[in-house]
């Protein structure tokens, strides 16, 4: 695999340990012109295991099982509608439809709309579901959980330990599911071995640099950057 995996991967884990989410939604766009759409999925699928164990652990005293297990449970049935979906769509659509989902969810995140407070916990199903088919298609299954995340106005320690901890299942899943679908291959695993020493250093670079920047300023200009990755991704495939 190409050394340039290693910062897009650093870059993509610093801001996941900066602001709990985005390094899948920020590196396969990257990664899918580079390696592929399997090796690139199953590649930040691995990774993403093992962050989010770490995250899961050190935001541990504030998660809730309630809600997570809903959203676990409905990501779990959703994996394999979004294998489906890589394997019926051609490649071109796919880095399409990856740039819609990046660009949305950009714009929502800088528009940061006032939701409605949600008060029924069935309404994570349907939030874990949706997640649950992008983990498995593109690995960004992040943007319903943080907006199910906002309808729920968890503080920012609720966020990183939930979110850590309904992904992890859902990441042992869809790692699995990888596996068992061939996609776990020996450039795979080589470029896993060549990227989790940069990977770790973004995790842990995040978590040093939390305390000194503004993570409202940086969440902005992650999104913005996300706006123009995604939007690049669609006009190079129409």
């Amino acid at each position: 695999m190409d050394v340039i995996i290693v910062p897009i991967l650093f870059v993509s884990f610093f801001i996941f340990g900066l602001t709990g989410f985005g390094s899948a939604l920020f590196s396969i766009p990257l990664l899918i012109p580079l390696i592929g759409v399997d090796a690139a999925t199953t590649l930040v699928a691995i990774l993403a295991l093992v962050a989010r164990l770490l995250m899961l652990i050190r935001y541990r005293d504030s998660i809730s099982f309630n809600t997570v297990w809903r959203l676990v449970l409905a990501s779990l049935v959703a994996i394999p509608v979004g294998l489906k979906i890589i394997e019926i769509l051609d490649n071109y659509v796919i880095l399409i439809l990856l740039g819609c989902v990046v660009v949305g969810y950009g714009i929502y995140g800088l528009a940061r709309p006032r939701l409605p407070e949600v008060k029924n916990p069935n309404w994570a199903f349907v939030f874990g579901f949706m997640s649950g088919m992008l983990s498995a298609a593109y690995n960004i299954g992040g943007p319903p959980i943080v907006i199910y995340a906002n309808l729920l106005r968890w503080s920012s320690s609720q966020f990183k330990s939930n979110l850590g901890g309904a992904f992890l299942l859902t990441s042992i899943a869809v790692v699995a599911a990888h596996a068992a679908n061939g996609h776990v291959t020996q450039a795979v695993l080589q470029g896993t071995l060549l990227a989790l020493p940069a990977a770790l250093g973004g995790i842990f670079a995040g978590w040093w640099l939390e305390r000194f920047i503004n993570p409202y300023t940086f969440s902005k200009l992650v999104l913005i950057l996300l706006i123009i990755i995604g939007l690049r991704l669609i006009f190079e495939n129409i």
